[in-house]
């Protein structure tokens, strides 16, 4: 059902990246690399259910899949450790601060 839709709104002019693209907008500008990534994620799933609730398929309101998937996002993003980078590049701090502590000898 979902995709006999979308088929039929992209024949019938529905601009998908347009509408990704104005989803996206919602999760804010200045994101890391990880979180860029994330939000592209949930942006994604934001889509489908958007499409989804124009063709009924979903009994919300228009808007209420970007604002939930929006709503994860910064739930997600609060729980991530603080690094200008993302968590990855945290992570790699942390592993180079263990090595260092571990081997530290007048090497370093």
């Amino acid at each position: 059902m979902f995709v006999k839709h979308l088929i039929e709104a992209l024949a019938k002019g529905l601009d998908l990246k347009a509408l990704q693209e104005r989803v996206l907008s919602y999760f804010g500008k200045g994101l890391n690399a990880q979180q860029a990534r994330a939000a592209r994620t949930l942006a994604l799933v934001a889509t489908a259910g958007e499409i989804a609730t124009m063709a009924e398929i979903l009994p919300w309101e228009q808007g209420r899949a970007t604002a939930t998937a929006v709503e994860l996002f910064a739930i997600w993003k609060r729980g991530q450790k603080s690094s200008p980078k993302g968590t990855e590049h945290a992570k790699i701090l942390e592993n180079v601060q263990d090595f260092i502590a571990k081997h530290s000898d007048p090497r370093f």
